[in-house]
Protein backbone atom coordinates (compact mmCIF):
# COMPACT_ATOMS: atom_id res chain seq x y z
CA UNK A 1 0.00 0.00 0.00
CA UNK A 2 1.10 3.52 -0.64
CA UNK A 3 0.84 6.85 1.10
CA UNK A 4 -0.71 9.17 -1.48
CA UNK A 5 -0.20 12.69 0.07
CA UNK A 6 1.35 13.65 3.52
CA UNK A 7 -1.41 13.44 6.59
CA UNK A 8 -2.30 17.24 7.79
CA UNK A 9 -2.21 18.43 11.42
CA UNK A 10 -4.40 16.11 13.23
CA UNK A 11 -4.40 13.08 11.02
CA UNK A 12 -2.14 9.57 11.29
CA UNK A 13 -2.23 7.25 8.91
CA UNK A 14 0.53 5.56 10.73
CA UNK A 15 -2.54 4.05 12.59
CA UNK A 16 -5.56 5.14 10.73
CA UNK A 17 -6.89 4.88 6.96
CA UNK A 18 -6.58 8.44 6.24
CA UNK A 19 -4.24 8.24 2.99
CA UNK A 20 -3.32 4.99 2.15
CA UNK A 21 -4.07 3.76 -1.22
CA UNK A 22 -6.54 1.10 -0.41
CA UNK A 23 -8.19 3.54 2.17
CA UNK A 24 -8.20 1.12 5.13
CA UNK A 25 -5.88 1.02 8.62
CA UNK A 26 -2.51 -0.56 8.44
CA UNK A 27 -2.83 -4.77 8.51
CA UNK A 28 0.09 -7.11 8.66
CA UNK A 29 -0.98 -8.49 5.67
CA UNK A 30 0.24 -5.78 3.60
CA UNK A 31 3.55 -3.36 3.39
CA UNK A 32 3.61 0.25 3.53
CA UNK A 33 5.49 2.67 1.65
CA UNK A 34 5.57 6.39 1.60
CA UNK A 35 7.85 7.34 -1.38
CA UNK A 36 7.86 11.57 -0.17
CA UNK A 37 5.46 12.62 2.02
CA UNK A 38 5.30 13.24 5.71
CA UNK A 39 3.14 10.11 7.71
CA UNK A 40 2.28 11.21 11.09
CA UNK A 41 1.68 9.14 14.12
CA UNK A 42 -1.20 10.26 16.68
CA UNK A 43 -1.05 13.01 18.31
CA UNK A 44 -1.44 11.68 22.24
CA UNK A 45 0.74 10.53 25.30
CA UNK A 46 0.12 6.35 24.26
CA UNK A 47 2.50 4.14 22.78
CA UNK A 48 1.65 2.84 19.34
CA UNK A 49 3.14 -0.35 17.06
CA UNK A 50 2.80 -0.12 13.25
CA UNK A 51 0.48 -3.20 12.47
CA UNK A 52 1.28 -2.59 8.70
CA UNK A 53 4.27 -5.85 7.48
CA UNK A 54 6.82 -3.35 7.21
CA UNK A 55 7.12 0.34 6.39
CA UNK A 56 9.58 2.17 3.55
CA UNK A 57 9.97 5.55 3.80
CA UNK A 58 11.80 7.19 0.89
CA UNK A 59 12.39 9.82 -1.62
CA UNK A 60 14.40 8.90 -4.74
CA UNK A 61 17.76 8.10 -2.90
CA UNK A 62 20.69 10.04 -3.85
CA UNK A 63 24.30 9.08 -2.60
CA UNK A 64 25.25 10.19 0.85
CA UNK A 65 26.16 12.39 2.46
CA UNK A 66 22.54 13.30 2.99
CA UNK A 67 20.64 15.85 2.66
CA UNK A 68 16.76 17.23 3.32
CA UNK A 69 14.43 14.96 2.49
CA UNK A 70 10.36 15.19 2.22
CA UNK A 71 10.14 12.03 3.31
CA UNK A 72 9.52 11.88 7.17
CA UNK A 73 8.14 9.26 9.22
CA UNK A 74 6.64 12.03 12.14
CA UNK A 75 6.56 11.79 15.73
CA UNK A 76 3.70 13.83 17.41
CA UNK A 77 3.00 12.11 20.75
CA UNK A 78 4.20 13.24 23.76
CA UNK A 79 6.69 11.00 25.75
CA UNK A 80 6.28 7.98 24.64
CA UNK A 81 7.15 4.90 22.84
CA UNK A 82 6.35 3.86 18.76
CA UNK A 83 7.65 0.82 17.58
CA UNK A 84 7.79 -0.84 13.76
CA UNK A 85 8.86 -4.23 13.69
CA UNK A 86 9.43 -7.56 15.40
CA UNK A 87 12.27 -8.56 13.10
CA UNK A 88 14.09 -6.50 10.40
CA UNK A 89 11.94 -8.03 7.46
CA UNK A 90 9.04 -6.39 9.17
CA UNK A 91 10.43 -3.32 10.52
CA UNK A 92 11.38 0.25 9.03
CA UNK A 93 13.22 0.74 6.07
CA UNK A 94 14.74 4.33 5.78
CA UNK A 95 15.95 5.03 2.20
CA UNK A 96 17.30 8.85 2.45
CA UNK A 97 13.90 9.70 4.70
CA UNK A 98 14.09 11.01 8.09
CA UNK A 99 12.52 9.62 11.41
CA UNK A 100 11.64 13.05 12.86
CA UNK A 101 10.51 14.15 15.94
CA UNK A 102 7.64 16.86 15.12
CA UNK A 103 7.10 18.38 18.71
CA UNK A 104 9.49 20.48 21.08
CA UNK A 105 11.44 19.18 24.52
CA UNK A 106 9.91 15.38 24.03
CA UNK A 107 11.82 12.52 25.25
CA UNK A 108 10.56 9.35 23.55
CA UNK A 109 11.72 5.74 21.79
CA UNK A 110 11.43 4.58 18.72
CA UNK A 111 11.52 0.73 18.84
CA UNK A 112 11.70 -2.12 16.47
CA UNK A 113 14.00 -2.52 13.99
CA UNK A 114 15.38 -0.26 11.27
CA UNK A 115 16.93 -0.66 7.84
CA UNK A 116 18.94 1.88 6.22
CA UNK A 117 18.96 1.53 2.62
CA UNK A 118 21.59 3.10 0.20
CA UNK A 119 19.95 6.06 0.43
CA UNK A 120 20.42 6.00 4.20
CA UNK A 121 17.99 7.34 7.15
CA UNK A 122 18.26 10.74 8.80
CA UNK A 123 17.06 11.34 12.26
CA UNK A 124 15.67 14.74 13.89
CA UNK A 125 14.99 14.90 17.40
CA UNK A 126 14.04 18.53 17.37
CA UNK A 127 15.11 20.13 20.73
CA UNK A 128 14.33 17.20 22.87
CA UNK A 129 15.64 13.52 23.28
CA UNK A 130 14.90 10.61 20.98
CA UNK A 131 16.04 7.07 22.45
CA UNK A 132 16.19 4.88 19.27
CA UNK A 133 16.28 1.34 21.15
CA UNK A 134 15.78 -0.40 17.51
CA UNK A 135 18.64 -2.15 15.90
CA UNK A 136 19.68 -0.81 13.07
CA UNK A 137 21.35 -2.51 9.80
CA UNK A 138 21.73 -2.35 6.52
CA UNK A 139 24.21 -0.88 3.88
CA UNK A 140 22.94 2.78 4.19
CA UNK A 141 24.46 5.92 6.06
CA UNK A 142 22.59 7.35 9.45
CA UNK A 143 22.82 10.98 9.86
CA UNK A 144 21.58 13.27 12.84
CA UNK A 145 20.39 16.10 10.52
CA UNK A 146 17.66 18.56 10.99
CA UNK A 147 14.22 18.84 8.28
CA UNK A 148 13.76 21.99 6.43
CA UNK A 149 11.35 23.30 9.22
CA UNK A 150 14.16 23.48 11.72
CA UNK A 151 17.83 24.47 11.98
CA UNK A 152 21.30 23.37 13.00
CA UNK A 153 21.34 25.03 16.07
CA UNK A 154 18.26 23.13 17.79
CA UNK A 155 20.54 21.04 19.96
CA UNK A 156 18.60 17.78 20.49
CA UNK A 157 20.08 14.19 21.33
CA UNK A 158 19.90 11.20 19.79
CA UNK A 159 20.63 8.14 22.00
CA UNK A 160 21.28 5.01 20.56
CA UNK A 161 20.64 2.21 22.44
CA UNK A 162 20.39 -0.84 19.95
CA UNK A 163 22.79 -3.24 19.26
CA UNK A 164 23.53 -2.28 15.78
CA UNK A 165 25.54 -3.02 12.89
CA UNK A 166 24.48 -0.63 9.78
CA UNK A 167 27.60 0.00 7.80
CA UNK A 168 26.94 2.88 5.83
CA UNK A 169 28.99 5.49 8.51
CA UNK A 170 27.20 7.83 10.98
CA UNK A 171 27.49 12.00 10.80
CA UNK A 172 26.24 14.21 13.61
CA UNK A 173 25.40 17.73 12.26
CA UNK A 174 24.67 21.31 13.84
CA UNK A 175 24.48 21.34 17.34
CA UNK A 176 22.82 18.09 17.98
CA UNK A 177 24.61 15.12 20.31
CA UNK A 178 24.70 11.97 19.07
CA UNK A 179 25.09 9.49 22.47
CA UNK A 180 26.15 5.93 22.12
CA UNK A 181 24.45 3.81 24.56
CA UNK A 182 27.05 0.50 24.18
CA UNK A 183 30.21 -0.14 22.48
CA UNK A 184 27.77 -1.61 18.87
CA UNK A 185 25.71 1.77 18.61
CA UNK A 186 27.33 3.23 15.72
CA UNK A 187 27.50 0.13 13.66
CA UNK A 188 30.16 -1.56 11.97
CA UNK A 189 33.49 -0.73 13.04
CA UNK A 190 34.58 0.29 9.90
CA UNK A 191 32.28 2.41 9.38
CA UNK A 192 33.16 6.61 9.31
CA UNK A 193 32.14 9.16 11.87
CA UNK A 194 31.74 13.00 10.65
CA UNK A 195 31.00 15.45 13.09
CA UNK A 196 30.14 18.31 10.83
CA UNK A 197 28.01 21.45 9.21
CA UNK A 198 27.64 23.76 12.44
CA UNK A 199 29.18 25.12 15.43
CA UNK A 200 29.44 21.92 17.97
CA UNK A 201 28.24 18.82 16.23
CA UNK A 202 28.86 16.25 19.48
CA UNK A 203 29.43 12.44 20.04
CA UNK A 204 28.96 11.19 23.64
CA UNK A 205 30.81 8.54 24.79
CA UNK A 206 28.28 7.55 27.68
CA UNK A 207 31.16 5.45 29.28
CA UNK A 208 31.53 3.13 26.33
CA UNK A 209 34.76 1.99 23.91
CA UNK A 210 33.72 2.96 20.47
CA UNK A 211 35.75 1.40 17.45
CA UNK A 212 35.44 3.09 13.65
CA UNK A 213 37.44 3.41 10.37
CA UNK A 214 37.95 6.91 10.13
CA UNK A 215 36.61 10.20 11.78
CA UNK A 216 36.60 13.68 10.47
CA UNK A 217 35.20 17.08 11.88
CA UNK A 218 34.85 20.31 11.82
CA UNK A 219 36.17 23.41 14.15
CA UNK A 220 34.39 23.19 17.34
CA UNK A 221 33.41 19.31 17.31
CA UNK A 222 33.22 17.46 20.71
CA UNK A 223 33.63 14.04 21.70
CA UNK A 224 32.99 13.82 25.42
CA UNK A 225 31.86 11.64 28.30
CA UNK A 226 29.00 12.60 30.28
CA UNK A 227 29.36 8.95 32.59
CA UNK A 228 32.57 11.10 34.41
CA UNK A 229 31.79 14.51 33.40
CA UNK A 230 34.75 13.97 31.70
CA UNK A 231 36.14 17.76 30.11
CA UNK A 232 35.39 17.52 26.04
CA UNK A 233 38.00 16.32 24.12
CA UNK A 234 38.24 19.27 22.06
CA UNK A 235 39.16 21.72 24.87
CA UNK A 236 41.61 23.40 22.25
CA UNK A 237 38.84 23.86 19.93
CA UNK A 238 40.74 21.24 16.85
CA UNK A 239 39.51 19.99 13.51
CA UNK A 240 40.61 16.46 13.02
CA UNK A 241 41.22 13.70 10.49
CA UNK A 242 42.43 10.77 11.74
CA UNK A 243 42.88 7.36 9.22
CA UNK A 244 43.72 3.67 9.68
CA UNK A 245 47.93 2.39 9.46
CA UNK A 246 47.88 -0.85 8.55
CA UNK A 247 44.24 -1.77 8.89
CA UNK A 248 44.50 -1.52 12.61
CA UNK A 249 40.73 0.18 13.75
CA UNK A 250 40.77 3.07 15.72
CA UNK A 251 39.40 2.63 19.26
CA UNK A 252 37.64 5.36 21.57
CA UNK A 253 38.90 4.90 24.97
CA UNK A 254 37.33 7.08 27.68
CA UNK A 255 40.51 8.18 29.85
CA UNK A 256 41.99 11.42 31.15
CA UNK A 257 45.06 11.04 28.87
CA UNK A 258 42.03 10.79 25.74
CA UNK A 259 43.95 12.03 23.00
CA UNK A 260 47.22 10.31 23.89
CA UNK A 261 46.36 7.06 24.92
CA UNK A 262 44.05 6.67 21.80
CA UNK A 263 46.58 7.77 18.95
CA UNK A 264 49.44 4.79 21.40
CA UNK A 265 46.96 2.30 21.23
CA UNK A 266 45.23 2.16 17.86
CA UNK A 267 48.60 3.26 16.38
CA UNK A 268 47.18 6.79 14.49
CA UNK A 269 49.00 9.21 12.30
CA UNK A 270 47.05 12.89 12.74
CA UNK A 271 46.47 14.40 9.34
CA UNK A 272 45.84 17.71 10.58
CA UNK A 273 45.80 19.61 13.72
CA UNK A 274 44.35 23.01 14.68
Amino acid sequence: MVLQSSDAQGTASFTGATNWSNAAVPSAANDYVDNGFILRTPADGSAHTFAGGSLTVSNAPTAPPLTHSSAVLAYKGFGSTITIGTAPTNGLFLDNAYLASFQCLQAWTFGGFITLKAGGGLIEPQTGTMTVSAKIGGPGPLAVFPTGSTSLSEGGTVVLTGSNSYSGGTAVNGTYILQAGNSNALGSATGSLSLVNGSAPSLDLNGNSISIGNLSGVSGARIFNSATNAAPVDGRRWRCRWRLVSGVHQRWQRTAGFEQNWRRYAHLRRNRFL
